[in-house]
């Protein structure tokens, strides 16, 4: 292989990586899924985690269709970003569950939302890589 070619591909992986932690839900379903690990997490227990997050409610209080939203977003947004990224895999039993990747142990992914004080501040940090600036 290149140097050219290993660069395209190094450029390749690193913009698959931060564009997966660019938007702020994946950051919480990383956390969520982190909470969980190394057990992991079924998918519709995490989406109903993650609907009481985004929607602010508690458990108990998550609606049907926050609920179904939420599972709807994590299988066609979120996961398949995370673990394309190689950021979250999944078990032979159907369960979700941080990959063991590098960049992990350096993310602050384990604060809760309400702990964040600027959530556009860090979107903005992993969107600038791909802005090509």
């Amino acid at each position: 292989m290149s140097n050219t070619a290993r660069s395209a591909s190094a450029a390749a992986t690193r913009d698959e990586l931060f564009g997966a932690l660019a938007d702020a839900r994946r950051r919480t379903v990383l956390r969520l899924v982190r909470d969980r690990t190394p057990q992991g997490i079924g998918k519709d227990d995490l989406a109903l985690r993650l609907a009481a997050v985004t929607t602010d409610k508690a458990l108990a209080t998550v609606t049907d269709d926050d609920h179904h939203r939420a599972l709807v977003a994590l299988h066609h947004r979120h996961l398949p970003r995370l673990t394309d990224a190689g950021l979250l895999e999944e078990t032979d039993d159907g369960l979700l569950r941080v990959a063991d990747h590098p960049v992990i142990d350096e993310l602050d992914v384990a604060r809760s939302d309400s702990e964040t004080t600027d959530a556009d501040g860090a979107d903005a940090v992993f969107e600038a890589p791909l802005d090509g600036r």
